[in-house]
């Protein structure tokens, strides 16, 4: 029998002592939490990791010692938590509270007494196999969130036979804090983290059984696509976020109407463009872009589709409906509009030139070259190219 004996637990770790071991080496420890090596650089800019914002994320220059690292964006005098140290990035990153992330670290230096860290070269030679949980209720307390808790949301995601294929889970960690984590269904059961690529849609099978002329409408985020549904409108999204539409499988709407509403700020912006060039690529037959402020004036900063529902919930579900199938019609119209002018040749122009041609511009060299006009002077070397077209110009 194997001696366990020597196995201690605390019930949580010493954040002074987690500290002082993580000093130097907070780069590999938020490389765990989700960031890429460039990322942790001192001096890297780019788009945020969160919030994917272009040019606005940057590691502090002593992120190896701190762990710091900000967003001009995620990171402002109302943000939770606020940029720090690295148990602030780490916060932020995994979406989870303080003792979520000093766990975290402690785990991910080996300091925790009775966890021990595997070595470099092992972990190097060997991955770990993941771990199978027989349901979505025993992996969501292996995710260890919120003192392992059930979350607060679960949303299903299905392939195109309607078999399970993974999950979102979602915790409110109170304070505007919420953790998510991705669940994916192999061998038989459930594994922490993302689904395999090319991922599928959130509510495929409502989108695979609905009429084949009923638009699409594509938004951010599962909740607020369940917020469309319950108005009646066939609504999709993708998993991941608003920085991974490229990894699912977007085909199913080859040959379908979509409308796309980002979110009101310049994530949701960001998000759009990728899924119209998305969809596009797909094959859908048509695609408009339809912004809440123009059916909700009073829309505020990164509102969606779930936030136009509940600040209209005096309203019934038919008439918000309505609202947005108006809106959707009129930003197809003027989407198949704009592409039929640039598409289009301008045969009124041309007649028009013919019946009332413009006067001939000045010559600059009688029979040769007019004002406004392109043209070579081609010679020799040393024959006086440069001096001829300085004469043109004066």
């Amino acid at each position: 029998m194997v001696d366990l004996s020597w196995i201690t637990i605390p019930e949580k770790p010493n954040r002074d002592d987690v500290k002082r071991a993580a000093a130097g080496q907070w780069a590999r420890i938020l490389q765990a939490a989700g960031l890429r090596a460039e990322q942790c650089r001192p001096g890297h800019k780019g788009p945020c990791p969160r919030c994917g914002g272009k040019d606005r994320f940057n590691p502090f220059k002593d992120i190896a010692e701190s762990g710091g690292l900000w967003c001009r964006h995620c990171h402002n005098s109302e943000s939770a938590p606020k940029a720090g140290d690295g148990f602030a990035a780490v916060q932020w990153l995994r979406g989870c509270g303080f003792p979520e992330a000093l766990e975290f670290v402690a785990v991910e230096l080996g300091q925790r007494p009775g966890v021990r860290q595997p070595s470099a070269v092992a972990s190097s030679k060997q991955s770990k196999p993941d771990r199978i949980f027989n349901s979505i209720e025993a992996a969501a307390a292996g995710c260890r969130v919120a003192g392992g808790r059930q979350p607060d949301r679960v949303w299903h995601y299905h392939d195109a036979d309607g078999n399970e294929a993974g999950a979102v889970l979602r915790w409110n960690l109170g304070d505007g804090l919420k953790t998510i984590r991705p669940l994916r269904f192999s061998g038989g059961g459930w594994v922490i983290g993302a689904m395999n690529e090319p991922r599928p849609l959130y509510r495929l099978r409502d989108l695979l059984a609905a009429d084949a002329g009923e638009p699409i409408f594509i938004v951010e985020g599962e909740k607020a696509a369940d917020a469309g549904a319950s108005l009646g409108l066939l609504v999709i999204t993708s998993a991941g976020g608003s920085n991974q539409p490229g990894k699912t499988d977007w085909k199913p709407v080859a040959g379908r109407r979509v409308v796309v509403i980002p979110d009101h700020d310049e994530p949701g912006e960001a998000y759009a463009a990728a899924v119209v060039k998305l969809v596009t690529a797909a094959g859908a037959a048509s695609v408009g872009v339809l912004r809440l402020p123009g059916v909700w004036p009073e829309c505020p900063a990164a509102g969606d589709l779930a936030d136009f529902s509940e600040a209209h919930d005096g309203q019934s579900a038919d008439s918000l409906r309505d609202v947005i199938l108006g809106a959707q019609a009129e930003a197809l119209a003027a989407e198949d509009a704009e592409s039929a002018a640039a598409n289009e040749p301008r045969f009124e122009d041309a007649w028009q030139a013919a019946l009332h041609p413009k006067p001939l511009a000045e010559c600059l060299i009688e029979g040769l070259l007019r004002r406004g006009e392109v043209g070579n002077i081609i010679a020799a070397t040393k024959q006086g190219k440069s001096w001829f077209g300085l004469q043109l110009l004066m």
